[in-house]
This record gives structure tokens, C-alpha cells and sequence, in this order.
């Protein structure tokens, strides 16, 4: 029987990839990623991410469709958000009106890189990494 990925009909997908999405697709199918993935569950998974040129590591079954990868090498330096304030009239401190990053265009994938909490943003061919500040409140 032919592996699954004999099937050229099936990736026609990745004609339109960009790519970091390309290169998602080529990883996850070397064997010693999936075997890394398996065994980084057990701990030391920042370590080996590390290795493979990613903040986490992700489940290998994911193709580029489901998959957001945040990969560590070349990766423009992140953008962190803070609380900003200003001075009112009286001279008191007041937080600005709230700013909503879901209103931002394109693909979004939260996740803790261990010690932040961090935003994903794609929007092809482009993408941002956005550093969540402590002080910033949900919504």
C-alpha cells in the first residue's frame, strides 16, 4: 500500500503556502521531529523546541492548515504590548480606552512560551509575535 503522502492531489494546498507554512510541512515529516515531539511530552520540551528552531513544539499530525508554528530562528524580535496611561487635566493618571488585538487582520494563536504570554499573528505572506504584558487585561 502507498504511504498517505504519495497522493500529489492531496498537497495542493501548499502551492499556496507561505513559507513558514512551507517549512512547517517539510518538518513535521522528518521522523525526528515526530519522535522529539513524542518524547518532549515527558518534559524538556523548551530545550528541544529550541533545537528545532521553535519556541514549542507541535503535534507533527497538524498539516500548515491547522498548525500555527512560531519558529525561533530569523524571527523579527517581538512586540510587546503594554498598558499605556496618561495625565488627564487634574494631573491624575487615567488608562487609555482599550485596545482590541482580535480586531487586528489575520490568523491569531495565543500560547505561553514558559514564562509570557504571547500572540501569534499571520497574515500572508507576513506575521507579527506580539509579548502580552502582565498588566494588560482580558477582552
Amino acid at each position: 500500500m502507498d504511504a498517505p503522502w504519495t497522493c500529489w492531489a492531496a498537497y495542493v494546498y501548499a502551492l499556496h503556502l507561505e513559507p513558514a507554512s512551507r517549512a512547517w510541512e517539510y518538518l513535521r515529516r522528518n521522523p525526528r521531529y515526530a519522535r522529539d515531539w513524542m518524547r518532549s511530552r515527558r518534559g524538556a520540551s523548551q530545550r528541544i523546541a529550541a533545537q528545532w528552531g521553535l519556541e514549542v513544539l507541535i503535534d507533527p499530525r497538524l498539516d500548515a492548515r491547522e498548525a500555527s508554528p512560531v519558529w525561533a530562528i530569523g524571527a523579527p524580535a517581538p512586540v510587546r504590548l503594554v498598558c499605556d496611561e496618561y495625565r488627564s487635566a487634574d494631573g491624575r493618571e487615567t488608562p487609555v480606552d482599550h485596545f482590541s488585538i482580535w480586531h487586528l487582520a489575520g490568523r491569531k494563536r495565543l500560547f505561553g512560551d514558559g514564562a509570557d504570554l504571547q500572540l501569534m499573528i499571520r497574515s500572508s505572506p507576513q506575521s507579527a509575535r506580539l509579548h502580552v504584558a502582565d498588566r494588560l487585561c482580558a477582552g
